[in-house]
């Protein structure tokens, strides 16, 4: 009983310290192990389905009005009113803002006083060839003073004329100190305060942005170069934006533009999108995320990528198949249990699915995507 009580606690204790080894070392623990033979790693697989493949683009773009007008200002001076502020509705020739006009103003009136001035002159020449003309009828003067007296009313003539010119650039610069509306709209921004001082001597400073119609918003993507040739006039366009995210709003693809820009060796073009903005929750500057379906396959026989993607891991460098080719390896499981590599046809594409074109497989055929790693479990190093 001894013997028996000593040989079980022997095998215990061996027990104990091989787990204890095993926990030190990290070595695998796999208590099926000694009950089943060690078998070779299967494939993992899929089968061959139908369904829907959709290529999609997406991409990111600003949001803005589709019309945004620039008020600015001819007239300089001294903001001495402002009428509307961030946000105002406006209408169509409202006064918006007033500049100081006392400085306009008072040339204005020392050009009136200087005009009654020249009339004045102008009446005195006019008598002066009146009289200067009945003279030399009678013979009492000579041609050349009859001819000097004609050239003093014309050039009063001319002066006139040309202070009335002067007069009425003033009474328009006087005008341009009352900034009105061009447009009907939103106040977008407010680049001016009352006391503030704008000169306009060389360009018109921008005093107020104006939105036409916030009901119409523009979204301005830019497309790289691989994607632009999916794109058409009106194609349809989902997006969404950070401040609705549950939200998906619709728009229309209304100018692909041929201008480009190189960025970090990529070529992308401005594309622009019209969108409906009735409730007028799109605010400009957002951030549209967009989505657009270039091209769609509904109940097309495709295969995963990964089915693709294991067989270009199983191709040396040399056989592997170029960028862009429709023709394709790919591993089907044979009766067998074996890897049978067949070349397919590819079609279109999105990121989980790829379309089979003119090819022997059929719905259902298995695929091969990977191989399933080794049963066990490895036990943690606790020390």
């Amino acid at each position: 009983m001894q013997r028996k009580t000593l040989i079980t606690g022997t095998i215990v204790a061996l027990a104990c310290a091989a787990i204890a080894t095993a926990l030190w070392t990290g070595l695998s623990i796999n208590p099926m192990q000694s009950l089943h033979p060690a078998v070779p790693a299967p494939y993992l697989t899929i089968a061959i389905d139908r369904g829907s493949i959709t290529r999609v683009i997406n991409a990111s773009g600003t949001l803005n009005p589709v019309n945004v007008v620039q008020v600015g200002t001819q007239a300089s001076g001294r903001i001495v009113e402002l009428y509307v502020d961030f946000n105002s509705k406006v209408d169509k020739g409202q006064l918006l803002a007033q500049i100081d006009r006392s400085a306009a103003q008072a040339d204005l009136e020392a050009s009136l006083a200087n005009l009654r001035k020249l009339q004045a002159n102008l009446s005195l020449y006019e008598a002066e060839l009146r009289r200067s003309a009945q003279l030399i009828a009678q013979g009492y003067v000579s041609q050349s003073e009859h001819d000097q007296a004609l050239e003093r009313r014309d050039g009063a003539r001319a002066a006139l004329e040309q202070q009335q010119a002067t007069i009425k650039r003033q009474q328009l610069n006087i005008e341009y100190t009352r900034i009105v509306s061009p447009v009907s709209g939103t106040i977008l921004s407010r680049e001016v305060a009352v006391g503030q001082t704008v000169q306009a001597s060389f360009s018109a400073p921008v005093l107020f942005r104006i939105a036409q119609d916030l009901r119409q918003m523009q979204i301005e993507a830019s497309i790289p170069e691989a994607d632009i040739g999916g794109l058409t006039i009106g194609q349809r366009v989902e997006f969404s934006v950070d401040a609705f995210a549950e939200r998906s709003f619709t728009g229309r693809v209304r100018q692909v533009r041929n201008n480009y820009s190189v960025q970090q060796n990529v070529v992308t073009y401005s594309v622009i999108i019209d969108a409906s903005n009735e409730d007028q929750v799109l605010r400009p500057g957002m951030t549209a995320y967009l989505r657009i379906d270039v091209d769609r396959r509904d109940q097309a026989l495709r295969i995963p990528n990964a089915a693709l993607r294991y067989a270009t891991s199983q191709e040396t460098t040399a056989s592997a198949p170029s960028r862009g080719a429709s023709t394709r390896p790919i591993y089907r499981l044979g009766a067998d249990g074996s890897a049978q590599r067949i070349e397919v046809n590819t079609g279109l594409s999105d990121s989980a699915f790829t379309e089979l074109r003119d090819t022997s497989l059929r719905e259902g055929d298995t695929l091969i995507i990977g191989v399933r790693p080794a049963s066990g479990f490895k036990g943690p190093k606790i020390l």
